[in-house]
């Protein structure tokens, strides 16, 4: 019986060396609604599986079979390119993510959210009509070049006073 064993693991040993053997980078495209982890656990579980390899948790925090990263976090409710890391190309995702990126937004007028984005409450609602194309087009210029991004903490909402302006 146990060299039916020892037959039986020595593919599955051969396709963890073929997974392990795998060096480089790759760009995936994240849709609304998973995390950009949801998709890398998403993404190992599929590629342990294929090779045999009975996945117990890939969240865990110990000695992967397979190394694998993200370079920069989409949130869950934004999709886009996601750029995947595998063995050795983890170590060049800073350096491959330092050039200019564009993004497409999409927003509405008049109302604020307790998140400060669309997933949140609506808490204030105004009018918006005597904000002209030009306005919103000057305002858009502040999000053009070097930014550092910070995203908003969530729950502060009801810390900070309502924006009278730059609503």
């Amino acid at each position: 019986m146990a060299g039916n064993l020892n037959n039986a693991a020595a593919p599955v040993t051969r396709s963890v060396a073929k997974l392990q053997s795998l060096n480089g980078l790759f760009a995936i495209y994240k849709k609304q609604g998973p995390t950009s982890a949801d998709v890398l656990n998403a993404l190992k579980e599929a590629l342990l599986i294929e090779a045999g390899v009975p996945t117990s948790n890939s969240r865990k925090r110990k000695k992967q079979l397979l190394k694998m990263g993200h370079g920069g976090t989409l949130d869950s409710a934004a999709s886009g390119v996601l750029v995947i890391g595998v063995g050795n190309g983890t170590k060049m995702l800073s350096t491959m993510l330092t050039g200019s990126k564009k993004y497409v937004a999409v927003g509405e007028l008049g109302k604020a959210t307790d998140t400060l984005d669309a997933t949140g409450t609506v808490i204030m609602e105004k009018e918006f009509v005597h904000i002209s194309r030009l306005d919103m087009e000057e305002k858009l210029k502040a999000f053009t070049g070097d930014i550092m991004q910070v995203p908003p903490l969530l729950g502060t909402a009801e810390l900070l006073p309502p924006q009278e302006e730059g609503f």
